[in-house]
């Protein structure tokens, strides 16, 4: 069975801390429920992909390595909820 690492917050207006997952993951899931988000990840910690903007009540699924993320609010003041799942 497939390990799943959930993380779920409101994104802040500037850049969030580094969330790190325990182990790198293959997959990811996200869900974003109000407003849009900006997310960028990293597989090594070094290289960072360029900053994805999800829409506000959507779902993505991707398929590739990351060991951690970023996110914020696309628009200032408006707080995205967020839920983001890695699977290994």
């Amino acid at each position: 069975m497939t390990k799943g690492y959930p993380f779920q917050d409101v994104a802040p207006n500037w850049p969030s801390a580094i969330f790190s997952f325990p182990a790198p993951v293959k997959v990811l899931d996200i869900f974003v429920f109000d407003y849009d988000l900006v997310i960028s990840f990293t597989a090594d910690g070094i290289l960072w992909v360029d900053n994805i903007i999800v829409p506000a009540n959507s779902f993505y699924s991707m398929d590739f390595e990351c060991i951690s993320f970023r996110v914020r609010n696309r628009v200032p003041g408006e707080v995205a909820f967020y839920q983001i799942i890695g699977y290994v």
